[in-house]
């Protein structure tokens, strides 16, 4: 919708007329909500938190090497065996 002003209009009124708020936009949606029954709200499912188990997907995907320097601990302080050229360190709990 192209609308047209004369120029002695001031600007802001202008603007706003060209490009109304978004709350503008939905002023009369936002009153009809008045009259929708309890009811129907009450119909209204919960969408939940989906945000919350997606984060904890990522963080238990996540992967974070470990310094060398915290691997030679713990190559010094365990025993160690090795297997197929892979090195194996025993967890001892």
């Amino acid at each position: 919708m192209l609308l047209t002003f004369s120029s002695n209009l001031p600007h802001y009124i202008r603007y706003r007329a060209e490009r109304p708020k978004i709350q503008d936009q939905f002023a009369d949606l936002k009153r009809e909500l008045a009259s929708v029954p309890e009811s129907a709200w009450d119909a209204i499912p919960d969408v939940g938190d989906h945000t919350l188990k997606l984060k904890q997907k990522r963080k238990a995907e996540q992967y974070t090497p470990m310094t060398d320097a915290l691997l030679q601990v713990h190559i010094e302080t365990h025993a160690l065996s090795t297997s197929k050229g892979v090195l194996n360190i025993e967890m001892k709990h």
